[in-house]
């Protein structure tokens, strides 16, 4: 089963340095947009059953 649900800014920066920005430190995995009014961010996750 999948399940999309929105989830904090800072809960991204983990994935996005790993898959986006792995030879970089982890600072530059936070984004200055990430915090301004109207933006939000979206998590799948995969349960099995």
């Amino acid at each position: 089963m999948i399940e999309v649900k929105q989830i904090k800014a800072e809960d991204t920066h983990e994935i996005r340095h790993r898959i986006l920005r792995p030879n970089q430190p982890i600072e530059a995995c936070r984004y200055e947009t990430d915090l301004l009014e109207g933006t939000f961010h979206l998590g799948v996750f995969f349960k099995t059953p």
